[in-house]
C-alpha cells in the first residue's frame, strides 16, 4: 500500500509540473521599413528593411542581423553598452552574428542600437540609426 501510494504522488507530482516554454524570436520578429523616393528621378524606390531582434544561437534560424533592401552599403556599425563599436563592415554580405569582432566574445543579451550609412542609385547618402534586440 506504501509503495502504491509513493508512486500515486510521485506520477502526480511529475504530470502536474508545467513545462517551460522555449523563448522563440521569430514569433516577435517585425522588420522597420525606411523608403526614399527621389523626385528628380521617375519611378525610382529606395528601401532598407531591419529585423527588430534576431537570436544567434546556432539553430539556423534568425542566427544573424543585416539589413535588407536596395542599396550601397556604406558601413554598417553595431554598438555595445559603452557606445564602443562591437561590428563594423562596408560588405553587403557580411552579417552580425552577436559577437565582439574587436575581443572576440560573444555578446550577452540585449538591446543593441546599430547605425546604418547606405548610397542609392544616384549617389546620394542616406543614415539610419535603429535598436536591435538579441536574445540567446
Amino acid at each position: 500500500m506504501k509503495n502504491r501510494f509513493l508512486f500515486l504522488l510521485i506520477t502526480i507530482v511529475l504530470f502536474s509540473c508545467k513545462k517551460e516554454e522555449q523563448y522563440n524570436p521569430d514569433k516577435h520578429i517585425t522588420y522597420t521599413h525606411w523608403y526614399k523616393t527621389r523626385s528628380n528621378t521617375s519611378d525610382t524606390l529606395f528601401t532598407v528593411w531591419f529585423p527588430n531582434c534576431f537570436s544567434p544561437n546556432g539553430d539556423g534560424i534568425n542566427d544573424t542581423f543585416f539589413p535588407l533592401g536596395n542599396f550601397y552599403l556604406n558601413s554598417f556599425k553595431v554598438f555595445g553598452r559603452n557606445d564602443q563599436v562591437i561590428f563594423e563592415t562596408s560588405d553587403v554580405n557580411e552579417y552580425w552574428h552577436g559577437i565582439d569582432y574587436g575581443k572576440g566574445y560573444i555578446i550577452e543579451m540585449g538591446e543593441y542600437v546599430y547605425k546604418l550609412d547606405v548610397s542609392d542609385a544616384a549617389g546620394k547618402s542616406y543614415e539610419y540609426t535603429g535598436k536591435v534586440m538579441l536574445y540567446r
